[in-house]
């Protein structure tokens, strides 16, 4: 099923929800239209929110407690804001569909279910799109579809991917991840291939661009005959190869 998924990624296609609906997914120029950061933090709400949330400690307790996932969490808050002026989680929803469906028809219910075109959004859909999502923007894995031996475990990888976070965003330091992806692609596609591609679309070429660096990297040096072709499975170096 994922190298299903990542084949129609590849090609640019939508991919369809349990029936119900398709998700696309927005080319690089109507995400600069829109902001990256504007769909990246709709994407993180849906794709790991009990992530997302973990600063928030009233909040994480009770997820705790209960021992929600995403999709439970998300119910609560969603039920929660139904009776508030301030429909944050809400406003975050309907703006990833709008991001990722063409003319969606998004609506709460009165019993607090998600509806998206005429169908109500179930954990099964909820998770499926989880698993696109984490293809389609190169995510890591959901927290809640780890194995933890304890509570304790648990958080300590939380806060092992926040220290990680921290790292990365002290190494870019003013540049954002997507000007980087551009300024590195520059040199092997045009503007108008750049600007035509998805997220996923655009890290696969990344991704493949420096496997291919690696692999002329590696030859050089048994040309040279600094690298011992019988200690290395050069085949397996190759470009073309899984990234």
């Amino acid at each position: 099923m994922e190298n299903d998924l990542k084949s129609l990624l590849l090609i640019g296609s939508e991919i369809n929800i349990n029936n119900k609906f398709n998700l696309k997914f927005p080319i690089l120029k109507e995400i600069i239209k829109i902001g990256y950061s504007n769909i990246i933090s709709a994407v993180n709400i849906v794709y790991d929110i009990n992530f997302a949330l973990y600063n928030n400690e009233e909040i994480n307790k009770i997820i705790e407690e209960n021992d929600w996932c995403s999709f439970d969490t998300i119910n609560f808050l969603v039920a929660l804001e139904m009776q508030s002026d301030e429909k944050i989680i809400t406003n975050y929803l309907k703006s990833f569909f709008n991001y990722h469906i063409d003319d969606v028809n998004f609506i709460i219910d009165e019993n607090a279910n998600i509806i998206i075109n005429n169908s109500i959004l179930t954990k099964d859909d909820f998770n499926k799109i989880a698993k696109v999502l984490e293809l389609a923007y190169s995510l890591e894995e959901r927290i809640e579809d780890r194995e933890f031996g304890s509570a304790k475990s648990r958080k300590k990888a939380i806060e092992m991917r926040i220290n990680r976070a921290k790292i990365d965003m002290i190494q870019n330091k003013d540049d954002s991840f997507i000007y980087q992806l551009i300024s590195s692609l520059k040199i092997k596609k045009n503007n108008e291939e750049i600007q035509n591609s998805t997220m996923f679309q655009l890290i696969d070429i990344f991704k493949r661009f420096n496997k291919e660096k690696e692999y002329e990297h590696l030859m050089q040096g048994v040309y040279s005959g600094n690298v011992d072709v019988k200690k290395i499975d050069v085949n397996a170096k190759h470009w073309t190869t899984k990234t």
